[in-house]
């Protein structure tokens, strides 16, 4: 949810592993749909696994001027943010937005 908003996120990412001590960097990009809008985005962020499999990780997204309907806040937004990524494939991203 942002802002009061319910969304679905896709995308994709590419995880470089940093050492033997379950450092990553990651970067991709992605979306976020709700039925009235979409907020395309790239980001980058470092973070680590632990034993089982979950990461943590700080990172900035970088939304495009195109965001629409509910989402249009979104555009041309710079947000840091702070995330988990489950092995089950749900992630909790709490954002803020850089001014």
């Amino acid at each position: 949810m942002a802002k009061g908003v319910n969304y679905t996120d896709i995308g994709r990412a590419l995880i470089i592993l940093r050492g033997s001590n379950g450092v990553i960097e990651s970067k991709g990009q992605g979306a976020m749909i709700t039925s009235a809008g979409k907020a395309s985005f790239a980001f980058h962020e470092i973070g680590h696994s632990d034993s089982n499999g979950t990461i943590a990780a700080t990172g900035a997204a970088f939304f495009d001027t195109n965001a629409t309907g509910k989402l249009a806040f979104l555009g041309d937004v710079v947000a840091v943010y702070k995330d988990q990524i489950y092995r089950d494939g749900i992630d909790k991203v709490i954002a803020w937005k850089w001014k």
